[in-house]
C-alpha cells in the first residue's frame, strides 16, 4: 500500500511541477502525505492549496487562474476538506489548538443546503473532544 501511494505522490507532485497552483493536485497530494504519515508535508500543501484558493479570490487578474477555480458549491467542499485534512495532520503533530480551529473553521464553511459526504455531527463531535482536550492541557 506505500508503494501504490509512494506512486501517487510522485503523480501529484509531477502535475505539480507543471503547474503549481494545480489546487486538485494539492488536495490529493496532502492526502496521500497523510496516509503515509507525512504531517508536516500535509499541512504545507493544505496550507498552499487554501492560500492558492484565497488569491484566486483576490486577483481576477489571472484570467486562466479564475477560469479553473471553483465556485460554490464545489469551492466550499475542496477548502472543507482541506481544513478537514490539515486539522488531522495538526492532531498528528499535537497541535491540538491548531486542529481544533480548522475543524471549527470547516464547520463554518459548510452550508446547510451543501449535501457533502461531511457528517456534520461527527464534525461537532470531534470539535467538543478536542475542546475538552485542549482544555485539559
Amino acid at each position: 500500500a506505500d508503494e501504490d501511494f509512494s506512486k501517487a505522490k510522485e503523480s501529484y507532485s509531477k502535475a505539480l511541477s507543471s503547474d503549481s497552483l494545480l489546487v486538485s493536485a494539492m488536495i490529493n497530494r496532502a492526502a496521500v502525505h497523510l496516509a503515509l504519515n507525512d504531517s508536516t508535508a500535509c499541512i504545507q500543501d493544505c496550507s498552499d492549496a487554501l492560500e492558492s484558493l484565497s488569491r484566486r479570490d483576490k486577483s481576477k487578474s489571472n484570467i486562466l487562474a479564475t477560469v479553473l477555480s471553483p465556485t460554490g458549491r464545489v469551492r466550499r467542499k475542496w477548502i472543507a476538506t482541506l481544513l478537514c485534512r490539515r486539522a488531522a495532520a495538526k492532531r498528528n503533530e499535537g497541535d491540538l489548538e491548531g486542529s481544533l480551529a480548522d475543524l471549527e473553521d470547516t464547520l463554518r464553511s459548510i452550508r446547510r443546503e451543501d449535501d457533502f459526504d461531511f457528517d456534520i455531527e461527527a464534525l461537532k463531535t470531534d470539535i467538543a473532544k478536542l475542546k475538552d482536550e485542549v482544555s485539559k492541557v
